[in-house]
């Protein structure tokens, strides 16, 4: 998959998750593994405005916070990075924040709906359904 493309993939997931009411305003993440860099999602954007150009790259190959782009990553990018470097078989990550702080009944199916998404954006280099992990 072309990286401009999973960038906007990235996008339209996170405004999803808010649709749905996984999400609630800006908090929650997503990131997603694209050769050798993790993509994810600024901090403080609202998903409304965030443009494919504003989704933070960082070497996977670092800890000290390194990104390109114009905005910062999200202030969760550790846990994200941490994650993507210790498991090889995971190439995204979703971190929720749930109104209410529940996901609930609407939120699983919800939930299963994102994470179908996101596998079929990235089915497009072979990827795999468990290659995702939900945080």
């Amino acid at each position: 998959m072309k990286e401009n493309h999973l960038r906007q993939e990235i996008i339209d997931m996170c405004r999803h998750m808010n649709a749905i009411g996984l999400n609630q305003g800006t908090a929650g993440n997503i990131s997603a593994r694209h050769k050798d860099v993790m993509l994810i999602t600024p901090s403080a954007i609202p998903y409304a405005q965030m443009k494919p150009e504003m989704i933070a790259s960082m070497p996977l190959d670092r800890s000290d916070g390194h990104y390109n782009g114009p905005l910062k990553p999200s202030v969760e990018w550790r846990f994200h990075l941490d994650i993507l470097k210790s498991r090889r078989d995971v190439n995204a990550v979703v971190e929720l924040m749930a109104a209410g702080g529940g996901v609930g009944e609407r939120g699983d199916q919800g939930l299963v709906t994102l994470v179908s998404r996101l596998v079929r954006a990235l089915d497009e280099d072979g990827l795999r359904a468990d290659d995702v992990g939900v945080a």
